[in-house]
């Protein structure tokens, strides 16, 4: 399964969210899909980079894909991963306290959340990537206060499936290819 494809699940699933916004099942569930594949079609993307410059008959690109390869057997993360190709293109390189890197670093965030999700203890105040997406203005409902009950208590799905949440997320996805990173 190629990254394209991948891509073309997150946005199907964004397109369906907005469409189902009023269905809180359904358009919470497509915002989640889009959000996971869109953070798998990074993970794709520059594992086919890598395959796709090692096959080539540059040098250059021979050795950017046994960087990739040496960062993949040591398991680096996606955003080390990112890191280093930016560096290596010399295109962009990703600056961890700005943007292109803050959307995709919360979108990483939000998929390792979302994967290795624990049962939730019982807690008043939102997550952070909440907080992050309610800054960013992405979040269905606001943080109530000052009188807060039990049904105000923080959920981060529900808290951050929305369409715009989908629609945002598709974002660093096409990003990194529009800037010449993979």
């Amino acid at each position: 399964m190629d990254c394209h494809h991948l891509f073309g699940i997150a946005k199907t699933a964004y397109e369906r969210a907005k469409e189902n916004a009023e269905e809180l099942t359904s358009g919470r569930a497509d915002a989640i899909v889009a959000m996971l594949f869109s953070a798998a079609t990074l993970e794709a993307f520059i594992g086919e980079f890598a395959e796709r410059a090692h096959n080539t008959g540059s040098d250059t690109a021979k050795h950017i894909a046994d960087v990739l390869g040496e960062l993949e057997e040591n398991r680096a993360s996606l955003r080390v991963k990112f890191l280093v190709l930016s560096e290596l293109l010399g295109k962009r390189v990703y600056t961890k306290g700005s943007q292109p890197y803050q959307d995709f670093d919360l979108l990483i965030n939000i998929r390792n959340t979302i994967v290795h999700m624990k049962p939730e203890s019982l807690k008043f105040e939102p997550d952070n990537i909440v907080k992050d997406f309610q800054s960013r203005g992405l979040c269905a409902r606001p943080v109530k206060k000052p009188t807060i009950t039990t049904d105000d208590l923080p959920h981060l799905i529900r808290d951050i499936a929305t369409p715009a949440a989908a629609r945002w997320a598709c974002g660093p996805a096409i990003g990194a290819s529009r800037d010449g990173i993979p």
